[in-house]
């Protein structure tokens, strides 16, 4: 699986020091719904790569080493992970076992590290295995997860209950319809922020975004109202280039 960076590439690189970002989508997704993520990150400065990966039908050790050999023949340049959903949880697997695979930062949007109530209702449905698949379910399970890399991780949470989980019972606790904000607790995460946002709407809304740029830049995410105030500007880097 070799990485194209021909129509991923942002006109706005810097060429002594491209930034490359890798974003990884979520269970039943396949990364085109990450469309305006890829757009602000593009418009940030970053060579952005898109991975692809069966969700449901591959274990999550063969989903991760697969992400593993992607990210080895990426071209030179700061490796960044952008992760949604599940997509998070398999990034933060890939550092725990290789944690020089990124080399810049790491936002993950609306990830279960910790366990999906979700998952667990959806396992009790005849037919669950193949519904759900194979990855979400070996980490379905409620644990405590950490981040064994020494690498910037953000984690944007959502408390907009509007979702799948709406429609399978209540959902205990703060939630954005699909995952509870304390499932997407990383012990050792280097910041976490919750929007009132749910789980797909953090893909397209702009504080998410704008929240997301913010922490690749700088390594914290911002604080709210200094986002809800902001007007698109490209960092320094990616105007100049």
């Amino acid at each position: 699986m070799t990485p194209d960076p021909n129509a991923n590439v942002s006109r706005r690189l810097d060429p002594d020091h491209p930034r490359l970002a890798v974003l990884v989508h979520g269970l039943w997704m396949t990364g085109y719904e990450m469309g305006l993520v890829r757009q602000y990150l593009r418009r940030a400065g970053y060579r952005t790569y898109r991975f692809c990966y069966p969700s449901v039908s591959k274990p999550l050790d063969w989903n991760v080493n697969r992400l593993y050999d992607f990210v080895r023949q990426l071209p030179p340049g700061e490796v960044n992970f952008v992760g949604h959903s599940l997509g998070g949880v398999m990034i933060q697997q890939l550092l725990n076992r290789h944690p020089k695979a990124c080399t810049g930062r790491v936002v993950a949007m609306g990830s279960p590290f910790n366990g999906s109530w979700t998952a667990r209702r959806f396992s009790r449905w005849p037919l669950a295995g193949v519904t759900i698949g194979r990855s979400i379910t070996e980490v379905m399970e409620p644990h405590e997860a950490r981040l064994d890399a020494d690498v910037d991780f953000g984690v944007i949470a959502g408390d907009l209950s509007f979702g799948v989980a709406r429609f399978i019972g209540g959902f205990p606790g703060p939630n954005d319809g699909t995952v509870g904000v304390e499932e997407t607790r990383l012990k050792d995460a280097t910041d976490h922020v919750v929007q009132h946002i749910n789980h797909f709407g953090m893909l397209s809304a702009k504080g998410s975004l704008r929240q997301m740029v913010h922490f690749l830049e700088h390594g914290r995410f911002a604080p709210a109202r200094e986002i809800a105030k902001r007007r698109w500007q490209a960092p320094e880097s990616a105007a100049a280039a």
